[in-house]
């Protein structure tokens, strides 16, 4: 049975607090400048009735609020209400999907910011101020627009005893050569905000913002036949997103000091067998780019030049135009995670069945899996085969979701957790799960711990799973099954906004 979801998510421009009937009150937040307040001039939006026509019985030397509810234009599921600003506390209440809630702030801004209100949500809201100029206006009514197709709300089920409900889900939604998108979902399965991906481009990885005031994401050509990438950062304060150009970028990004670390391909013609046969070969390498630029760059870990093995097809996946026209790809890096050390990156590139440790400075350390490797795997066969991976745990162990390709495809894919030994030079498997009704899916998939021990995983061809230390489900989110196209991508598991909009 489906559990309510505790808390709205919304925050106040000044010294606001989010308060609702429901047993956990949101705490107090801070203040986010909303760019949004110069419209208050503007008509009301959708059906809003008339606010200065709703004042009541207010004194008539008393200046009306004229509030305004104004949906950010590419967002409309993020709401600034604008009014006169005054002396005092102003506190804005509203009913949406999710319940009955209230925001408080200073009045003398003159504007209350709310982060994703429910899509699809009638909303019926009033506001008031205290103060030397107390007064109250509405109800009014405003409608925040549907999720476009093929967003519809999630299925979800809690089993009970799941860490997910109560928090947010962010990851994305792709049909293969069809749309593509960055999704928030809460864990009733509601679409709390969304990005469609620019045109001809497919939305590959988004993460919550280091800075705690923003989303951000990246995109590539969606058929590879161009060298453009694209990272944007959303900020919540209603400011204007922040493009980097990211050249050859695919699969996966993470934030650097001075702006992102990167996959990127690189291409070199490779004489791979005897005869003297030439083949056009793509790699990877981690690339840096300066968040903002446009086009400069530069690569620290180049595979074609630092990697100890020499390029090969290692799989019957490694063929000409597979994934990058015109090319042979040798490695197929699909993953890239910081150490929680900060010294750099964990690379997995997949068609090696491998893990790498990559320094900042470039240096290669640790190899396990695949051949070859440096750590050795304590027991018999690869600890896993073609998988992906998001999170180094803070136990210091790799999560890793096995898709199972040429090696266990027929038992059906599964999530496994590596442990290094320094000392003995092995690796060994500490815990491992497989996916929920043991189905094999040869792309994406992905596992990340929860803080209380749990593990979210992600079939993307069927929904998001959360099981216990026993792989057993406790929570899960599937889209609507006539919509089995659109697969999920890679997740991570959030706080509602106001923890990253203060």
């Amino acid at each position: 049975m489906a559990r309510p979801l505790p808390v709205l998510v919304c925050f106040g421009l000044g010294l606001g607090a989010c308060r609702s009937p429901e047993p956990e009150p949101s705490p107090p937040t801070s203040a986010a400048p909303s760019t949004t307040a110069s419209t208050a001039d503007t008509a009301r939006s959708q059906d809003t009735a008339d606010a200065t026509a709703a004042t009541g019985d207010t004194a008539p030397d008393v200046l009306p609020l004229d509030a305004v509810w104004v949906a950010d234009p590419d967002t409309p599921t993020f709401v600034t209400v604008t009014f006169a600003p005054r002396v005092g506390t102003a506190t804005l209440s509203w009913t949406d999907l999710a319940g009955l809630h209230e925001l408080q702030g200073d009045a003398a801004l003159g504007a209350l910011r709310i982060l994703g209100v429910p899509a699809g949500s009638e909303v019926a809201w009033s506001l008031s101020a205290d103060g030397p100029d107390a007064v109250e206006e509405g109800p009014f009514q405003s409608t925040v627009p549907p999720a476009p197709d093929p967003l519809t709300d999630w299925i979800t089920t809690d089993h009970g005893d799941a860490e997910t409900p109560g928090h947010w889900i962010l990851t994305t939604q792709f049909k293969f050569r069809g749309r593509s998108f960055a999704v928030l979902a809460d864990a009733e399965g509601r679409i709390r905000w969304w990005r469609e991906a620019p045109p001809q481009h497919r939305i590959l990885r988004i993460h919550p913002g280091d800075d705690g005031r923003s989303l951000v994401w990246a995109s590539n050509d969606a058929d590879r036949s161009a060298d453009d990438g694209l990272i944007v950062r959303e900020p919540f304060d209603g400011t204007a997103a922040l493009e980097t150009i990211a050249p050859r970028l695919h699969h996966d990004f993470v934030e650097h000091p001075d702006g992102f670390a990167y996959l990127a391909h690189v291409d070199q013609d490779i004489v791979l067998e005897k005869g003297g046969v030439i083949k056009p070969m793509t790699s990877d390498v981690i690339r840096l780019v300066d968040e903002g630029a446009t086009g400069t760059h530069s690569d620290v870990f180049d595979f074609f030049d630092a990697w100890p093995a020499s390029p090969s097809q290692p799989c019957n996946h490694s063929i000409i135009g597979n994934f990058v026209p015109g090319r042979i790809e040798w490695t197929h890096s699909n993953s890239l995670v910081r150490d929680p050390g900060g010294d750099g990156w964990w690379v997995l590139p997949r068609f090696l069945d491998q893990v790498a440790r990559v320094h900042a400075d470039g240096r290669l350390s640790h190899i396990l899996g695949g051949e070859d490797p440096t750590l050795a795997h304590a027991a018999a066969g690869l600890p896993f085969a073609h998988g992906h991976m998001s999170q180094v745990t803070d136990a210091g162990t790799l999560l890793v979701f096995s898709n199972g390709d040429h090696e266990h495809a027929a038992l059906g894919s599964k999530v496994v957790e590596l442990a290094i030994d320094e000392v003995a030079g092995t690796v060994a498997t500490v815990w491992s799960t497989p996916e929920p009704e043991a189905r094999f899916v040869g792309y994406l998939g992905d596992a990340r711990r929860l803080p209380g021990g749990h593990t979210l995983v992600v079939n993307p061809d069927h929904g998001i799973y959360e099981v216990d230390g026993l792989g057993q489900v406790v929570w899960e989110a599937h889209h609507d099954p006539t919509l089995k196209d659109y697969n999920i991508g890679r997740v991570a598991l959030v706080d509602p906004l106001p923890p990253y909009g203060g």
